[in-house]
């Protein structure tokens, strides 16, 4: 058979597949190219690198997954008020967010350690939400397992003593007391 016919046979039956995976019927597409290397496509809703995919760019092969459960609900600073430099509100700020918090703050309890100690799935790079990251999470919380109706923070700051949280029940943001003791859910990029 010719590479061409095994590479279109290949594309069509991988279009139609469809695996259930953690409770949700998903839809992978594969596509293989002609040097034989093969991309998944991955759909919000998929089982994948520890928790479920809520998130997912144009080229459908990159995104964010949400932790599979909430990691508790917590402070967002470690009793320090300060200024953390956690700016970062779009798609692809959170980690770097959470960093900040984390060199601001140092050790100890609070939302943004609970994040990077996360070993869901046995992967090491969880982290706490940017807001526009915590915005996909609620948009698409019909496919992810757990979430509360409560608020929970996104690792953007506002300022000195708040942060910015969302209410999962309305879909509002609400800039809250970083001593408040708010919800937390966990993501990672894939």
């Amino acid at each position: 058979m010719k590479l061409s016919t095994k590479i279109g046979l290949a594309i069509m039956l991988s279009a139609f597949s469809c695996t259930k995976e953690g409770g949700h019927i998903s839809s992978r597409t594969s596509t293989q190219s002609l040097n034989n290397s093969v991309t998944t496509k991955v759909h919000v809703g998929d089982t994948l690198g520890g928790g479920i995919v809520f998130y997912v760019d144009s080229t459908r092969v990159h995104g964010l997954i949400a932790a599979v459960a909430d990691q508790g609900r917590i402070r967002w600073y470690n009793g320090a008020f300060t200024v953390t430099g956690a700016k970062g509100k779009k798609i692809g700020t959170g980690a770097d967010n959470t960093q900040e918090i984390i060199n601001s703050q140092g050790a100890g309890g609070y939302a943004a350690t609970l994040c990077v100690t996360y070993r869901g799935g046995g992967y090491t790079d969880w982290f706490l939400p940017s807001k526009a990251e915590l915005g996909q999470l609620y948009k698409h919380k019909d496919v992810i397992n757990g979430l509360s109706n409560f608020f929970y923070w996104s690792s953007t700051e506002v300022d000195s003593t708040k942060a910015w949280s969302m209410s999962f029940y309305s879909g509002t943001y609400s800039e809250k007391s970083k001593g408040g003791q708010l919800d937390v859910r966990a993501i990672r990029t894939f």
